[in-house]
């Protein structure tokens, strides 16, 4: 009696193929949407985007990719959590801070539909870059993964570099000085939660020490 039933190697061979096809189809499609952020902070990008450059987004992307290995997402996800990094800041290029991450989703969607992404997936990504809001409420774990990976930095000994880097910015960009930024970091820092066990293991201790410092800073001003 045959162990397999006939036509079993045939059928796993094509659900095979139709595997790897889908994993070239997107990584393909990652390649080219790499492509096409890099290509639009070259030709957009403006100095006084000192926070909101290509390294920024470089940066993020690379520490999303580190949480998804950890995580060990599915094919699809995987490709959900790398477009959201790539797209998520790319409305600076074409506006002011406010609703930096509506005009993020709409070039996002623009580029995607226009390579025959599938809209489900779309809508997927928009979700993530829209949770980047400072009023977002991010609720899937791609979600919490986004904003993490954005906000990595604030546990780390480059926060205070990176902090500096985003007043420069806002301060140029509004053509004012922005008073009280410490005291407004620090009540930001007091008041943040990372959204993944990943992040919280290893970043709240860098956070809690960045705080201290930040305290310590605004003592030695009021002296």
């Amino acid at each position: 009696m045959p162990m397999f039933a006939p036509g079993f190697f045939f059928r796993m061979s094509s659900e095979l193929l139709q595997t790897i096809a889908k994993t070239e189809g997107m990584e393909l499609l990652l390649e080219s949407a790499i492509r096409h952020v890099t290509l639009l902070y070259e030709e957009h990008w403006e100095p006084d985007l000192c926070y909101h450059d290509l390294n920024h987004t470089v940066n993020v992307a690379d520490r999303a990719e580190s949480m998804i290995q950890h995580f060990r997402f599915g094919q699809t996800q995987q490709l959900i959590i790398r477009l959201a990094a790539w797209f998520h800041d790319i409305g600076h290029l074409f506006g002011g801070p406010k609703g930096h991450e509506r005009r993020s989703v709409e070039l996002m969607e623009e580029f995607l539909l226009a390579n025959q992404c599938p809209q489900l997936v779309i809508q997927h990504v928009a979700t993530c870059i829209l949770s980047t809001k400072s009023t977002g409420s991010p609720v899937s774990l791609p979600e919490k993964i986004i904003c993490d990976a954005n906000q990595f930095h604030f546990g780390t000994v480059s926060f205070f570099e990176s902090d500096e880097k985003l007043r420069k910015e806002l301060q140029s960009r509004n053509d004012e000085i922005i008073r009280d930024w410490d005291i407004n970091t620090l009540a930001m820092l007091t008041r943040h939660r990372f959204q993944t066990i990943y992040c919280r293991e290893r970043l709240d201790a860098g956070k809690a020490h960045n705080i201290s410092l930040l305290r310590l800073r605004l003592a030695q001003k009021s002296n």
